[in-house]
């Protein structure tokens, strides 16, 4: 697979979402994270080009590195479970996916403010 390098300058003047802006802080950031490089040649010399790491490239956003509470999540997939048996409703699987993902996020956005059974109400309210 050819790799794609650009000079720090040009990745620079891209104005990527989460990559600098400036020649000086894009090697840093190239170094600071091991990018793969090689040296090659421009019309002022010898210069490093770098691979952008897919990450950054991915949606134009850095994916950023989820850590998740296993014991947390299996809490929310029982609680909608039993939400939606006591209130005989069912969801394709992927509208349950997405409402155990949000309940997930919401529980730990609201750390110790979060009320499984208060949200569920409100979700149920607006099928």
């Amino acid at each position: 697979m050819k790799k794609h390098l650009l000079t720090a300058a040009k990745i620079a003047e891209l104005k990527i979402p989460g990559l600098p802006a400036s020649k000086g802080a894009v090697i840093s950031r190239a170094k600071k994270e091991g990018w793969f490089s090689e040296k090659g040649i421009t019309q002022g010399g010898e210069a490093d080009f770098y691979e952008i790491p897919e990450r950054y490239l991915s949606g134009g956003k850095p994916k950023k590195r989820v850590l998740f509470d296993a014991e947390k999540l299996e809490g929310v997939v029982i609680a909608v479970e039993k939400a939606l048996k006591a209130k005989n409703k069912t969801l394709t699987p992927e509208k349950k996916a997405k409402v155990i993902s949000m309940l997930y996020e919401q529980s730990t956005e609201e750390e110790g403010h979060f009320s499984f059974d208060e949200y569920m109400e409100k979700l149920f309210s607006l099928t």
